[in-house]
C-alpha cells in the first residue's frame, strides 16, 4: 500500500460525473432508506462498479450508503455525489431529498440531510496531537433523547469522530467532550463500540462481521486499568469473544483539551487493521469481469482498488483493450492514481488462523446478497460505527452514530443522516449494558 495526499479529495466534473448523471431523474427517498435506495443502488452505484471493473458490487441498504460509496470509488466528497445526482434535475420535490452544496438550484443545503467528514490519508502514524489537521463529523450527545449529527460549529456539540488512514491502519478517534473524569470505575462498562470487520477466508472472499468493542476497567484508576473485548460471530459458530488484541485492534485513551474544547475531557483512539485485496491472476479476472461473475479468488473483493481494466476499456486508437482485469493503479473514474498496489491483509489473528481487518466499503451491507438487491424492508438497517460511553456521571451515553467507507485513494468519508421526515432512519444496534 501507498499513501496519497494533495488534493485527491477535491471534486472533480468530466469523467466523474458522465459515469451516472444519466440517472438524475431517479427517485430520492431521503438519507435512511426505503423502496427507493434499490433505484439508486440500480442506477449510480451498480453501473459505476461495472465501470470500474468490480465483479461483486456491495448492495446497501441505505441512500447515506450508496452515496458515501459512490463518493468513495470516485474520490468525491458525498455532497457532490447527492447534488450532481439531482441536481441537474429542478423539478423533483424539495421534500423528497432534493439537496445542493452552497448556492446552486435553491435546493435545501445537503447538510440537512446528513453531515459528512472527509479526510486525506495521513503519510505517517496519527496521534492526538494530528487532530487540528483532520476534519471530524460534530454530534450533539444529550444526557437524554436521540443523538443528533449536526454540522461543525453548531452550538451545543459535544462529541466528535473522526477517521482517517495512515500507512499502517485506519484510525477512529471518539473525541467525548463530556467525558470529564480520568478516572476509571472497577467493572463498569467505560465503553461500548460496534464496528463493521471482515474475515478473509481462504479462498479470497470476505465474512462479514458485526463486532463490539467493550471496554472494561479492571481497577479505579486511570487508563492503564482497561480491559479491551471484542465480541462477534467470528467463527461462524455463535458469538465469540476476543481480547481487541487478539484482532490487531489497538487502544488509547487521553485526557486533556482537543481542538474542540479547552476543557480536559476523554479521547479514545481506536486502530484497526485494514483489508483490501485485488486482482492475484489478471487473466482469470478478466473473464469474470467479461462475464460478470463474482471471482474473489482471482480479482480480490476490492479491484476498483487497483484500477482494474474493465470491460468496455479502449485503448488510445480506439480498440478495446485486450488486458481486460489488469491493475494500472488509476482509478477509472477520477483518474487519480490509487493508494495500494499490492494487497493490504489485516491482522492474521492465531485464534482464528486467517487475517481479519476493516473492509473499505461502507458497511454493513446486505446479508447474502453479493450482487441481488436489498430486500425492499430489510428487518433492520444499521449505522455501521455506533459508540456510547459511561463514567462515573453517566451511564450507557451515545455519542457517535455513522457509515464509514475508505477510498481507493485511502481517504475516508464518514457520514450521518440527519434525523427527519426520512424511510427507515438507520440506528444503533443494541449496545451491550454497563
Amino acid at each position: 500500500m501507498r499513501m496519497l495526499t494533495g488534493s485527491s479529495i477535491i471534486p472533480r466534473l468530466g469523467t466523474v460525473a458522465a459515469v451516472w448523471l444519466w440517472a438524475a431523474g431517479a427517485a430520492w427517498a431521503g438519507d435512511g432508506g426505503g423502496g427507493n435506495v434499490e433505484t439508486i443502488q440500480s442506477l449510480v452505484l451498480d453501473p459505476l462498479c461495472v465501470f470500474l471493473g468490480m465483479t461483486s458490487c456491495p448492495q446497501l441498504p441505505t441512500v447515506a450508503q450508496v452515496v458515501l460509496e459512490t463518493a468513495a470509488l470516485e474520490n468525491v466528497p458525498p455532497n457532490f455525489v447527492r447534488s450532481q445526482i439531482i441536481g441537474v434535475s429542478q423539478g423533483l420535490d424539495l421534500t423528497s431529498g432534493a439537496c445542493t452544496v452552497a448556492g446552486n438550484f435553491g435546493f435545501v443545503p445537503c447538510d440537512t440531510l446528513s453531515v459528512n467528514a472527509v479526510n486525506a490519508p495521513m503519510p505517517s502514524s496519527v496521534g492526538l496531537s494530528e487532530l487540528a489537521s483532520l476534519t471530524p463529523i460534530a454530534f450533539k450527545s444529550p444526557t437524554s433523547g436521540q443523538l443528533l449529527p449536526v454540522p461543525l460549529g453548531t452550538s451545543g456539540e459535544n462529541s466528535f469522530f473522526y477517521a482517517v488512514v495512515d500507512p499502517a491502519r485506519v484510525h477512529l478517534f471518539f473525541d467525548f467532550v463530556p467525558w470529564t473524569t480520568k478516572q476509571f470505575v472497577q467493572g463498569q462498562l467505560a465503553a461500548s463500540i460496534a464496528f463493521p470487520m471482515v474475515v478473509l477466508n481462504a479462498d479470497g472472499s470476505e465474512r462479514p462481521v458485526a463486532a463490539t468493542l467493550q471496554l472494561i476497567p479492571t481497577c479505579n484508576g486511570a487508563a492503564e486499568c482497561l480491559s479491551a473485548n471484542v465480541t462477534g460471530n467470528f467463527a461462524q459458530s455463535g458469538t465469540q469473544t476476543y481480547s481487541a488484541a487478539q484482532l490487531g485492534i489497538q487502544i488509547s485513551f487521553s485526557f486533556g483539551a482537543t481542538p474542540n474544547s479547552t476543557v480536559p475531557h476523554g479521547t479514545f483512539d481506536l486502530q484497526f487493521p485494514l483489508v483490501v485485496t485485488g486482482p492475484t491472476n489478471s487473466a482469470n479476472c478478466g473473464r469474470a469481469i467479461s462475464s460478470g461473475t463474482p471471482d474473489p479468488a482471482d480479482c480480490g473483493n476490492d479491484p476498483a482498488y487497483f484500477g482494474v481494466i474493465p470491460l468496455g476499456a479502449t485503448l488510445p486508437n480506439g480498440t478495446l483493450n485486450p488486458n481486460v482485469g489488469s491493475p494500472t493503479f488509476i482509478n477509472q473514474a477520477s483518474g487519480l492514481p490509487t493508494a495500494f498496489s499490492t494487497d493490504v491483509l489485516g491482522f492474521t489473528s492465531n485464534a482464528l488462523g486467517l487475517p481479519v481487518g476493516t473492509a473499505p466499503y461502507a458497511a454493513p451491507a446486505c446479508p447474502g446478497r453479493a450482487n441481488t438487491p436489498c430486500p425492499s424492508s430489510p428487518p433492520a438497517t444499521y449505522f455501521g460505527i455506533c459508540a456510547s460511553f459511561s463514567n462515573s456521571s453517566f451511564s450507557n451515553r451515545l455519542g457517535v452514530a455513522t457509515f464509514l467507507a475508505i477510498g481507493t485513494d485511502s481517504a475516508t468519508y464518514v457520514s450521518s443522516p440527519v434525523p427527519g421526515p426520512v424511510v427507515a432512519l438507520p440506528q444503533c444496534p443494541p449496545l451491550p449494558q454497563g
